[in-house]
């Protein structure tokens, strides 16, 4: 589900009025969800708006990023989600919300809420940790020094000032929790001053996957207890059939048992994932306590399989060095690599110890969203803040704090909508800087939390929370050249295949 759907009924959760505001073909893949919330009594809701695919020159039907195909489709869906400005804002001003959260491709949703006199509050679909090593490599450019693409460096203290973009709006959500990266969590809010952890979001409605009837869970139910190798590259990702070729015969060399792309990542029989490292991904499979084996593509996600391999020390890195665009051909991985990775997961103690290590982070990660717990915490924390707001003592948009003396690298964070003209003009530009992660953007609104596709926005109401509370950083180290170039996506799970 979009993670920002889970954000939008844990307002609901708290008595708070939500409307999530999004297209009619993404409100399908969650409005059963909503209708049982709405039967359960919470004061959630969806307001539909139309794509505009033929105004921005996209294919009727293509309403979410993980549907282009090509660069200019890219560009073209950016467009459209700047047409959704004057639907979005004539929904806002009938249902005169308190808040406005909004996807990081939503940068129009600063003025707007500005002129309703409420908070932009944008959601993140990455975590802490990426955003803090993101602007190390921004400012101070590390990478510059090496020789090569595939030379690793160490990435030095961290950076004193903050991204451009998070002035834009009054603060940040992030789908993370504190007990996972609480270094980076402190001193990305000592620099940012309003940054909230609220994750894992999957686990905020109480359920960790929906109940799927398929002839797949019986196949699980028959085997052994961390036996299956769950395989997932989320919703996002091109995947060419030379390395669906490499991958199976892998598996199939060391006879491991896999199930591929289907949303039973919490089953018993499930042992380990193989994942590109989307945040959502790699939130989910903490959430289930599933140890991974690691194969970044793009976007941030090299950043994030350094903090599962090495710093979680729950993850098998595949080997992947060639970071690329969606629709790039990529170089195949081979079966020797897949099957090493594989087997050090699935099999000896170095994969037990991880499978511990991953299920005591699952065991933290549920606490984390029950009442007491870090991001249950800071989610009412932040509807205290919400609820205080003087529009009258906001500050004014603060210059950009790009350093002067370095090219910049696109940031994790809001993206400026290039219109149709723009986006041909600057199309040499903006090359590197299309990339995806698994992360769904759609978010809450005193009465709506709005959203457009995979990206969305939106505002809520609601009462008082306990305050935030801060853990010493550390530094980083040894982080890889491979994404500097960031940019969101999207996450769905759709069929099945088992092997064996």
């Amino acid at each position: 589900m979009i993670p920002a759907v889970h954000i939008a009924r844990g307002f609901a959760r708290r008595s708070a009025k939500s409307t999530i505001i999004t297209t009619p073909s993404n409100a399908s893949k969650f409005s059963d969800s909503i209708d049982a919330d709405r039967r359960s009594g919470f004061d959630i809701s969806i307001s539909l708006v139309e794509f505009p695919c033929r105004e921005a020159g996209l294919p009727d039907g293509c309403e979410d990023l993980s549907s282009t195909t090509t660069l200019e489709m890219f560009y073209n869906f950016l467009h459209a989600l700047d047409l959704f400005r004057r639907p979005v804002e004539d929904i806002l001003q009938q249902g005169d919300p308190d808040c406005l959260i909004s996807g990081a491709f939503f940068s129009w949703t600063t003025s707007v809420a500005r002129s309703l006199g409420i908070p932009r509050v944008v959601f993140y679909g990455t975590g802490f940790f990426p955003m803090c090593v993101f602007r190390v490599l921004r400012e101070q450019r590390p990478q510059d020094a090496v020789a090569s693409d595939s030379e690793e460096f160490e990435v030095p203290g961290l950076p004193d000032r903050v991204l451009e973009a998070d002035g834009a709006g009054f603060g940040i959500v992030v789908n993370t929790f504190l007990e996972l990266e609480p270094a980076y969590a402190s001193h990305y809010r000592k620099l940012t001053g309003k940054a909230w952890h609220i994750g894992p979001v999957s686990l905020i409605s109480g359920v960790t996957s929906p109940e799927i009837h398929h002839d797949c869970m019986k196949w699980l139910g028959s085997r052994k207890q961390n036996s299956v190798v769950y395989v997932c590259f989320g919703s996002m990702a091109i995947v060419q059939k030379p390395q669906m070729d490499e991958i199976a015969a892998a598996l199939e060399d060391i006879e491991q048992d896999f199930i591929w792309v289907v949303q039973i990542l919490s089953h018993a029989a499930v042992g380990g994932f193989v994942t590109h490292c989307g945040w959502n991904s790699l939130m989910e499979g903490v959430a289930a306590g599933v140890p991974m084996v690691t194969w970044p593509l793009s976007a941030e996600q090299f950043f994030n399989e350094k903090l599962v391999a090495e710093v979680l020390g729950m993850g098998v890195p595949v080997g992947a060095e060639e970071w690329s665009k969606r629709t790039d051909e990529r170089a195949a991985i081979g079966r020797e690599k897949i099957a090493r990775a594989v087997g050090r997961l699935m099999g000896g103690e170095e994969g037990e110890r991880m499978r511990r290590r991953a299920r005591e982070l699952g065991k933290v990660a549920r606490r984390a969203v029950e009442e007491g717990g870090s991001s249950y915490a800071d989610f009412d924390s932040k509807i205290v803040v919400l609820v205080d707001y003087d529009p009258a003592a906001a500050p004014a948009k603060p210059p950009s704090k790009t350093s002067a003396n370095s090219a910049p690298i696109p940031t994790p964070g809001p993206v400026e909508e290039p219109t149709a003209a723009a986006a041909k003009d600057s199309k040499k530009h903006k090359d590197d800087e299309f990339s995806d992660s698994d992360s769904e953007e759609t978010a809450p609104s005193k009465s709506s939390q709005t959203g457009a596709s995979s990206q969305s926005a939106g505002s809520v109401t609601a009462k008082d929370a306990p305050a935030q509370s801060n853990a010493d950083p550390n530094e980083i180290a040894n982080l890889t050249r491979k994404t500097e170039q960031v940019a969101l996506g999207s996450s769905a799970a759709t069929p099945a295949e088992t092997g064996r």
